[in-house]
């Protein structure tokens, strides 16, 4: 389960997302849509904790990820969360393992 409770981030002045509340229950598929520029970028950020909300929760399991430090963060991803990513930024003059 991941369950967003009142999250924010804003960026300097700019505010990004504004009190989220949503739920996702185990095993439901969820498509994120909305025209450039309206924080779905953002929004999948502070869920992977590649970001920290400015205000807010966010449960994962039993994990509250907006808590965590950032080596903290990092085994969380690594253990807990997949990523594919819209661009590859692979290197053209590295093999398919070394890109890896």
């Amino acid at each position: 389960m991941i369950e967003f409770t009142n999250v924010s981030k804003s960026y300097k002045d700019k505010l990004i997302l504004r009190d989220i509340n949503m739920t996702f229950s185990s095993g439901e598929f969820v498509a994120i849509i909305g025209s450039s520029g309206c924080g779905k970028t953002t929004l999948l950020n502070v869920l992977s904790t590649i970001d920290i909300p400015t205000s807010g929760h966010i449960v994962m399991g039993k994990t509250h990820i907006e808590k965590l430090g950032q080596g903290q963060a990092a085994d969380f991803r690594k253990n807990n969360l997949g990523f594919i990513f819209q661009e590859y930024f692979l290197l053209d003059s590295l093999t398919v393992r070394e890109n890896i």
